[in-house]
């Protein structure tokens, strides 16, 4: 064999394994989310961009935990902006929950990013353990009363038109 295919397999098998082990991780996180499904959650410590304590409302909406430093976080939540801007979704069934972040970090952020979408911040971490979350993005759908109805970690392939079928499953109840 010449150096060129030998590269060429090298390569395509590290991808392979690379993809296998990402697809693997995310199930593995999928199957700790799983008991979460159908059950209330209430979440404490959590602060808006300005250091105020706020309550989560028991409204059904997409929460979307997110990092600062996450690129992808980044790209789903400029999708998501994107979204409300062309009113494909109403920011108010958005919740973006920052996670391993500092409050000034956050609110430097949220405003150089124009989100146009409420934005809190983790600042005890008990929101991110409550929905196990152990990577960003995780995008978790809340029916009424906060009860988790699907959490998923990763980015979506059409964020709009999940959280928009999920709210009219909501509203046809």
């Amino acid at each position: 064999m010449n150096t060129k295919k030998i590269i060429s397999i090298s390569i395509n098998l590290i991808l392979v394994g690379f993809i296998g082990k990402t697809l693997w991780t995310r199930y593995e996180v999928s199957q700790s989310q799983k008991p979460l499904l159908d059950k209330s959650v209430s979440v404490q410590g959590l602060i808006d961009t300005q250091g105020q304590a706020v309550e989560l409302d028991d409204k059904p909406k997409a929460v979307i935990f997110w990092a600062t430093w996450c690129q992808p976080c980044t790209a789903e939540l400029a999708r998501i902006r994107s979204a409300i801007e062309d009113g494909e979704l109403k920011a108010e069934s958005i919740l973006a929950i920052a996670v391993w972040d500092n409050l000034d970090d956050v609110a430097k952020v949220v405003k150089d990013r124009s989100y146009n979408f409420p934005v809190m911040i983790d600042s005890k971490n008990s929101a991110s353990a409550k929905f196990k979350v152990s990577a960003t993005p995780t995008t978790a759908f809340l029916a009424s009363n906060r009860v988790i109805k699907e959490i998923s970690t990763g980015l979506s392939l059409m964020p709009a038109t999940a959280i928009n079928g999920f709210l009219a499953s909501e509203e046809a109840l």
